[in-house]
């Protein structure tokens, strides 16, 4: 597990974040256009990113050992 002094400071997290955040943008942009295929794609690649987070934390993620 993480240090409290990391904040989340790794590949893992960082890896995650995107995946996610570029989910969330593209979500958007398909609720405008109401393409609701894609809306749900999107729903379901940021649980994808959940994933990634949690199997990379769980690989260490680039995270030093304390």
């Amino acid at each position: 597990m993480a240090g409290a002094d990391d904040h989340g400071s790794s590949v893992a997290a960082w890896a995650a974040v995107v995946v996610i955040i570029i989910a969330f943008i593209v979500g958007g942009i398909a609720i405008v256009l109401a393409n609701w295929t894609m809306f749900w794609v999107c729903v379901g690649v940021v649980v994808v990113g959940g994933i990634i987070g949690k199997l990379g934390g769980m690989a260490r993620g680039g995270v030093p050992p304390h």
